[in-house]
Order: C-alpha cells, then sequence, then structure tokens
C-alpha cells in the first residue's frame, strides 16, 4: 500500500501535469494515449473521453503521421529524453483536419515496470506567424531599400537633364535659370512628399498631387488677380508616370502665368485630369489670357518650357494637342501603367 507521503506526491504531479501551461500526454508502448491534460486537448479539439485509449498516431500529421510507429519502436528500444523531429518542422492534425505546428519533447518513464513516455506539445502557431510577419517586413524593407535606389537614381538623372537645359540656353540672367531649375525640382520633390503623406509607396494620388503642386507655382509666379484652380479627379498614377506629368503641368502653369496673361489685371489657369478605370487619361491646361500664338515672337522661356513638355510627353508616349484661340489649352492623353 503506498504510504500518505507517496498518494500526496501522486496528487501533486496529477494537478501538475493537468494546469500544465503546454500540452501534455502519456503514451504507452503500444503507442495508446494513456493521459492528457486540458491543454492538449483545447490544442487538437478533442475531448478527453475520445483520446483516452486511441492510437497517439491521431493527433500526428503528414509523414510524421505514417513513419510514427516505426519511430515510436527505435525511440523506445534506446528510451532518452530528447525532441522528436529536431531539426524538421512537424504539424499535428486537429480534429477538424487542420495542421497545428508544433514542437514535441520526449520524456520515458518507468510506470509499474514498463516504460512509457511522457510528450509535451508546444503550439507554435504564433511563433510561425511571428516569424512569417518578420520575412514579409524584411522583404518589404528589402524592396523599398531597391526602390530608393531606383527612384533617387532616376530623380538624380531627372535633376541633371534640367540643369543641362537651363545651361543650353545662352542670353537668360544666372537669377532666372537658378529660379525655374528650383521649381522643376520642387515639382519633383513634392511627388515624394505626397507618397510620404499617403504613408505608401504609390500609386499617387493625382487630385492630392496637383492640388498641392498648383499652389507651390502659385506662390511661386502667381500674381494678384489670376487664380489657379485644379479641377478634382480621383485618379492614382505610379510614381514613374507622375513625376514626368507633375513637371509638365509646373511648366505650363508657368508659361501661362509668364506668357498666356502677361500684364493682365485678371485671369484664370485651370488644370483638370480624369480618365475612365481603363482607357487613356486626360490632362488639360488651359487659360483665358491672350494665347501663346499672340506672342510674337513666342518667348524664349516659352519655347524652352514647350520643349521639355514635349520630351516628356514622348517619355510618357502620350499625345499632345495646344489650341491658342480663345486662350490657350493644352490636353494631353495616354496610358496609365495599372
Amino acid at each position: 500500500m503506498p504510504g500518505l507521503e507517496e498518494l500526496q506526491l501522486g496528487h501533486f504531479f496529477e494537478r501538475a501535469f493537468e494546469a500544465a501551461p503546454v500540452a501534455m500526454l502519456v503514451v504507452n508502448a503500444a503507442g495508446e494515449i494513456m493521459e492528457s491534460n486540458a491543454q492538449l486537448e483545447a490544442l487538437f479539439g478533442y475531448r478527453r473521453e475520445e483520446l483516452l485509449g486511441a492510437r497517439v498516431e491521431l493527433l500526428l500529421d503528414g509523414a510524421a503521421h505514417a513513419a510514427h510507429v516505426g519511430l515510436r519502436t527505435a525511440f523506445l528500444r534506446d528510451p532518452v529524453a530528447r525532441p522528436m523531429g529536431e531539426g524538421r518542422d512537424l504539424h499535428g492534425r486537429h480534429r477538424d483536419g487542420s495542421r497545428v505546428p508544433v514542437e514535441i519533447g520526449l520524456t520515458p518513464i518507468q510506470l509499474d515496470g514498463e516504460t512509457v513516455v511522457l510528450a509535451s506539445v508546444v503550439d507554435l502557431t504564433e511563433r510561425q506567424q511571428a516569424r512569417e510577419r518578420l520575412q514579409a517586413s524584411l522583404s518589404e524593407k528589402e524592396f523599398l531599400l531597391r526602390e530608393l535606389h531606383h527612384r533617387s537614381k532616376n530623380n538624380l538623372q531627372l535633376v541633371a537633364s534640367i540643369l543641362d537645359l537651363a545651361g543650353d540656353r545662352p542670353g537668360r540672367s544666372a537669377a532666372e535659370v537658378l529660379a525655374e531649375s528650383r521649381e522643376r525640382i520642387a515639382a519633383i520633390a513634392l511627388v515624394h512628399e505626397q507618397l510620404h503623406a499617403q504613408g505608401t509607396s504609390g500609386p499617387l494620388r493625382l487630385t492630392d498631387y496637383l492640388s498641392a503642386l498648383g499652389q507651390q507655382v502659385a506662390q511661386a509666379r502667381g500674381r494678384p488677380g489670376v487664380a489657379l484652380e485644379v479641377e478634382p479627379g480621383e485618379v492614382l498614377l505610379p510614381l514613374e508616370q507622375a513625376v514626368p506629368l507633375g513637371l509638365i503641368v509646373n511648366e505650363l502653369a508657368t508659361n501661362a502665368y509668364k506668357h498666356a496673361v502677361p500684364g493682365q489685371a485678371g485671369g484664370q489657369i485651370r488644370v483638370s485630369c480624369r480618365g475612365p478605370a481603363a482607357g487613356p487619361l486626360t490632362l488639360e491646361v488651359r487659360d483665358d489670357g491672350v494665347g501663346l500664338g499672340a506672342v510674337d515672337p513666342p518667348a524664349a522661356g516659352a519655347r524652352d518650357g514647350l520643349a521639355l513638355v514635349r520630351a516628356l510627353v514622348r517619355q510618357l508616349g502620350a499625345t499632345m494637342e495646344v489650341s491658342t484661340a480663345p486662350g490657350t489649352t493644352v490636353r494631353i492623353a495616354f496610358e496609365v501603367d495599372r
């Protein structure tokens, strides 16, 4: 008969087994489940009466299920405490058939002259999800670094081209050349400010960008009585197209301020950009001034601006139409890279 201390100790271990924070079960040499705790039942979705007496393979999935009888026999020939499936991803099988990533530790115990196995089962679902989130985050950061390198390289090349264009126009003051170059570079920088405000790497909400760009041009070139308006139109545009489009709007709006409405007490410059969900996008910049055709000969700055616009139109693979009566209307159409 077991003594009182032995009974108390057995009761203590029974309570510890049941209250353990990980799933636990006891399996005999025949592979039958002798005991299970509440954590195991919760992990695999079985009631205790369904588990007791069942083969332990009930809880294993895939290759582990098929190979487990042989593995269990080999373990009992050399019963030493060790993890099961060390170095391999193991999956249990839930009652509903779904797979449960697990880590299993095995401890042999002598019970009434028979070797039984105490198995502890740790649910790795949260750890696996955390690892996947970390991997996704690392992949995203690698993508963003590549994208940053690509964008920086392209933008620096574009800035170099803008400066080359400015340097190829003799007869203009250095202050004027620097002011125009600064405005063009600011139009490029504004794209990235808008993307930062959106909290995304793209595509860009074009209405927000053009509205901010219009304010930027108006502050740099505006005159009392001349209004620059941007008509709303919800359009999304990838960065590779938003930058040249922004430069086009910057040039056309600047030209309108400088050359299309010279000396007028009032006037209006209107920018609109809209298009269907599938199909070409149309940008239109129009003013109610004298029209570029009325400037005879066209001012050098206007010619330079239009030369840059035509180069950017070619970059977009777009078409451009210009009408000069009344006022000036420039209409540009191109396919969006969706």
